[in-house]
């Protein structure tokens, strides 16, 4: 069980979207901290405390490439780097006993307990993103619940590989020759998210080199893709459900957005009903997903 730590109140994370003055000639470093100062200190008034903090935070958001988005949920896990999620880590070995169970018995019983036990280790990240995203604890605890465990994790690196390799041509061998899906659409982390999906919540719509790369390791930090999930089940909800909160959520809300994260944002609702699939194994295990997320309470 990881231990508890304080939940950062919203306001130290104010500032990520003040716009950052942009002058010519450029000021020098220690000009553009006394601006910034400036900005935080109007925007926070009498909460001086804070303001260093936010000044250097904001300061990072201008120099690092990254969105506003992006660093804010940098930010919200960064709380939570003391967790060491080895002792429940999906690993390569579990991969393969999955794959052996599938294959020689037909089930999939195998990696039901590992689920469990991963929703109760992360119960405060789950229960922290939720909130902060607006979403039920029940909806991104399911999903975790769901997407937890699978192919031997070595396996999307290898796919990503693959794909890159394959659609690494001019845009005319790309769009008549390849033979693989694109590399953005490989899913990757406990909570599997494409790397697409990724781009879209943190808002590249043409990202660098430096953006994807730190997308990609986003997705495989094991708070931050939690973070990422709750994220993105937020653009989901807002789909069918803008700006439903988390406690007006039916179970049917819960059943269609759980859905979507399986079947993706593009489709119309009508299309998600004929299959809620994803949805109805979150709400058929309910009992079970929200006793491991108030396990250690």
């Amino acid at each position: 069980m990881p231990s508890k730590v304080p939940v950062m109140p919203d306001h130290a994370i104010l500032f990520v979207s003040v716009p950052v003055p942009n002058p010519s000639p450029p000021l020098t470093e220690d000009e553009e901290m006394r601006q910034l100062q400036m900005l935080a200190s109007s925007a926070f008034g009498s909460r001086q405390s804070n303001a260093r903090v936010e000044v250097e935070y904001v300061y990072i958001c201008a120099i690092n490439g990254l969105s506003s988005t992006h660093n804010r949920l940098m930010y919200y896990a960064s709380y939570f780097a003391h967790i060491d999620g080895s002792s429940v880590a999906w690993t390569n070995m579990d991969g393969v006993r999955r794959v052996f169970e599938i294959l020689i018995d037909g089930r999939d019983s195998y990696n039901s307990d590992p689920k469990l036990n991963f929703v109760a280790y992360y119960a405060d990240v789950i229960r922290d993103a939720a909130e902060r995203f607006d979403i039920p604890h029940l909806l991104l605890a399911g999903v975790a619940y769901i997407e937890f465990g699978g192919l031997p994790s070595f396996m999307d690196n290898v796919t990503y590989g693959v794909r890159s390799f394959d659609w690494s041509g001019p845009d005319w061998v790309n769009e008549n020759l390849t033979i693989t899906n694109h590399p953005d659409r490989t899913s990757f982390g406990n909570i599997n998210i494409q790397v697409r999906r990724g781009f879209e919540m943190f808002g590249y719509d043409n990202p660098t080199s430096q953006q994807r790369a730190e997308v990609l390791r986003s997705l495989q930090d094991h708070i931050e893709n939690i973070y990422m999930a709750a994220l993105h089940l937020s653009i989901l909800r807002d789909i069918d459900f803008a700006g439903l909160s988390a406690h007006e959520f039916t179970d049917e809300e819960i059943r269609i957005v759980a859905t979507r994260y399986n079947r993706g944002p593009e489709i119309s609702l009508e299309r998600v009903l004929e299959n809620t699939s994803m949805g109805d194994r979150v709400l058929s295990n309910r009992e079970a997903i929200l006793e491991a997320l108030n396990r250690y309470n």
